[in-house]
């Protein structure tokens, strides 16, 4: 059974969709500033005189920048562009043949062989897309049996095959003056 519903995703909302899709990356930076603070503490013990408090101070400056200033600036970056795309009242449809999404700018629709799989959060579920990426779709508004229905919908269909495309039809042989001209069909000659 088809479920339709308009949400419209808030800041707040893609701000934590953001940061949890981009939890491994946002993890590489932290383990290099934890690296970073781990030279420098190593370097403190080693050298003597100011120099390694020098060093250990630089180090550790390097290492919050990279474990937590870049982390939340790529974070807060990601969630204004994402804001700027989506953060417009949609409509969200789920159905037997896939997700639907669409404003008044947009609309597209996706199989639901492209959806990857899906992670709740609160107040949202993410659809991770097979290509990378995600869409946020707001669940606040829900009731508790569209809720329940969602899910179930999610569950039963994520990940399943595309269905096989209809038979394109032969082509039909040309017929009529244009069949007398030589070269390829529905090829118009040049003009002279």
């Amino acid at each position: 059974m088809p479920l339709s519903f308009a949400a419209e995703p808030d800041e707040r909302l893609l701000g934590a969709a953001v940061r949890h899709v981009s939890r491994q990356r946002f993890m590489v930076l932290r383990v290099a500033g934890l690296l970073l603070g781990a030279v420098g503490s190593l370097c403190w013990l080693v050298l003597d005189g100011s120099r390694s408090y020098l060093v250990l101070g630089l180090t550790l400056a390097i290492a919050l920048f990279f474990g937590v200033v870049l982390v939340e600036l790529a974070a807060r970056q990601a969630t204004r562009m994402s804001v700027k795309r989506v953060s417009r009242p949609t409509t969200y449809r789920f159905g037997p043949a896939g997700v639907g999404v669409g404003t008044e700018l947009v609309r597209t629709e996706m199989s639901w062989a492209a959806i990857r799989s899906t992670e709740e959060l609160p107040g949202q579920v993410i659809l991770a897309l097979a290509g990378g990426g995600f869409v946020p779709v707001p669940v606040g508004g829900l009731t508790g049996e569209q809720l329940a229905e969602l899910r179930a919908l999610l569950s039963g269909n994520v990940g399943r095959p595309a269905a096989a495309p209809p038979p394109v039809p032969p082509p039909v042989p040309a017929s009529g003056p244009a069949a007398d001209r030589p070269g390829p069909p529905g090829v118009r000659p040049p003009t002279p």
